[in-house]
């Protein structure tokens, strides 16, 4: 699987499992936050003059992040940079 996240999105494998629950919700839809491992990331954003501003999170860093969508592919969810609360364990 080859996936290129764009602009400030960063590609996350989640660590933890999702509890299942009674309600059916849509293939993609938006789902609570969880924790897992950076798998990709995007250049990030431009600001007004078309610079751009690069994103802080690396590849195999550790975060816990506020709601993301799930594509019921894998263990995968793409979030934007502003969706990460708190980086865990840093890539060095």
């Amino acid at each position: 699987m080859n996936l290129r996240p764009l602009s400030d999105r960063i590609l996350v494998r989640r660590l933890d499992t999702m509890h299942d629950s009674v309600i059916v919700a849509p293939d993609i839809a938006p789902r609570d936050g969880g924790r897992g491992q950076v798998v990709a990331v995007g250049p990030g954003k431009r600001n007004s003059h078309g610079k751009r501003i690069s994103v802080d999170i690396k590849p195999g860093d550790v975060v816990r992040f506020g709601r993301f969508v799930d594509f019921e592919r894998d263990d995968l969810v793409m979030i934007q940079e502003g969706d990460i609360l708190v980086v865990e364990k840093r890539n060095e």
